[in-house]
């Protein structure tokens, strides 16, 4: 009982009391949030919207690793480098300027998502569904793109260099300008696709799909054609050497 009492005068000594309240007032800022400090804001983290959001505002990839309903949530400048976020709901979320370096966002929903901007490099979108999403000067340096859905997405000014985009679907697609060096499109379907512009050196088009694809001012260089021969043996092109597909406003 002694001891007890002793240690109960201890918690009441001055220096505690200053230690819980400088503990609640830390406490506060990090549920509060601040605007513009790059913290999640949730105005209701229990709504219809995102009833299993894991925290209500953070930009710490650790405390957003394996929340599943993200659908709509403002990442905007967030740093998430190598975040865990398969099969996540991210559609319709706003993530321009995100850091997403190495992230693994294998089947994640990212429709119509904003990532304009971000920095994917090295992230893994393996199947992701990333159909109607604006990717506009996003880089995508050796992302992995594997089987992802591609639909209708914005990756005008794009950095792809290196990315690996087999058997993705890239239907209407705009790709002005985006770069695609060394990129693997093996059995990749860019129909009706945009690549104004677009850089394709080094790029493996084995059985890719470029019907009414426009290839106008493409830069070809040591690019497999879809048929399998080299740009470098038709003079720098692969225009004539597309299966069949017929480019729908001219190739160059």
């Amino acid at each position: 009982m002694r001891f007890q009492m002793q240690r109960r005068k201890k918690d009441r000594s001055p220096r505690a009391t200053l230690y819980r309240i400088v503990l609640l007032a830390f406490v506060f800022v990090i549920l509060k949030g601040d605007e513009g400090s790059g913290f999640l804001s949730c105005s209701d983290s229990g709504n219809d919207h995102s009833p299993n959001l894991c925290v209500k505002p953070t930009a710490l990839e650790n405390l957003l690793n394996g929340c599943d309903e993200l659908t709509g949530a403002d990442l905007s400048g967030a740093y998430l480098s190598g975040v865990y976020l398969r099969r996540a709901e991210l559609s319709g979320a706003d993530l321009t300027g995100a850091v997403l370096k190495y992230a693994d966002l294998e089947g994640a929903n990212l429709t119509y998502a904003n990532l304009a901007g971000a920095v994917l490099e090295d992230a893994n979108l393996y199947n992701a569904d990333l159909e109607g999403a604006n990717l506009a000067g996003a880089n995508l340096n050796d992302a992995y793109l594997n089987r992802a859905d591609l639909r209708n997405t914005n990756l005008a000014d794009a950095d792809l260099e290196g990315a690996n985009l087999k058997y993705a679907k890239v239907v209407d697609g705009d790709l002005r300008n985006a770069n695609l060096s060394n990129a693997n499109l093996y059995s990749t379907n860019l129909g009706f696709a945009d690549l104004t512009g677009a850089y394709l050196t080094g790029v493996d088009l084995t059985n890719a799909n470029l019907e009414g694809v426009n290839l106008n001012k493409v830069g070809w260089r040591n690019t497999i054609c879809p048929d399998g021969t080299n740009s470098d043996d038709h003079g720098a092109t692969c225009c004539g050497h597309l299966n069949d597909a017929v480019p729908s406003a001219g190739c160059d």
